[in-house]
């Protein structure tokens, strides 16, 4: 179904139903209609669009690469604004972790069964074993996904978040607590506040 190519883009065949993200398609061949989710309404995940019917697509994201992965039964959590493409075999539904103290929330979605689906990446994809004894915590910008039995909670330490690296937007800090994998990508570079040159 799946195909990732050399210069980062993804190639899709489909023979029913794919979902992909709106604005990522560069050419399609065949009879395929898209129409929104509508259960995706209103997150960060309302650019993906199921594609109905037979055909071959071109899907990339300029300026990132195309990264694969395929579940076998497992659970996967994806940070929503990462989908790039999304085997219709597979099972999901939305869940968001909150941060009630600043208003905000980060779209996960929760995939499960057997098939491939798609991430969005601006780098190499780096892999973090969390353990009891080794708790993980992050900037929800570079969270890709994780698995595991693995809880996600809004960094509570005001402290720790001044710590870690700011960021001009202000993404919530995540902690990872229990037994699992977590997927990152390395960090990408601010933009600086203003123009002028060096």
């Amino acid at each position: 179904l799946f195909k990732v190519r050399p210069e980062g883009g993804l190639e899709v065949a489909s023979r029913g139903v794919v979902f992909v993200r709106k604005g990522c398609v560069t050419w399609y061949s065949g009879k395929i209609r898209f129409a929104p989710e509508p259960g995706f309404h209103g997150t960060t995940l309302e650019r993906i669009l199921r594609a109905t019917g037979s055909g071959s697509l071109l899907v990339h994201d300029p300026g990132r690469r195309a990264y694969r992965r395929e579940l076998n039964g497992q659970t996967l959590f994806v940070e929503g604004s990462r989908l790039l493409a999304l085997d219709h075999g597979l099972t999901f539904r939305l869940e968001a972790i909150h941060d009630f103290r600043r208003n905000r929330r980060v779209d996960i979605l929760r995939v499960q069964g057997k098939g491939s689906l798609v991430f969005s990446v601006g780098g190499p994809v780096l892999s973090h074993d969390v353990s009891p004894d080794f708790p993980l915590s992050i900037s929800s910008r570079d969270l890709v996904a994780w698995t595991g039995d693995l809880v996600a909670a809004v960094l509570d330490d005001q402290y720790l978040e001044e710590v870690m690296q700011p960021d001009v937007a202000s993404p919530p800090k995540i902690r990872f607590e229990g037994e699992g994998t977590v997927l990152t990508e390395p960090p990408r570079p601010r933009r600086q506040r203003g123009g002028g040159a060096d």
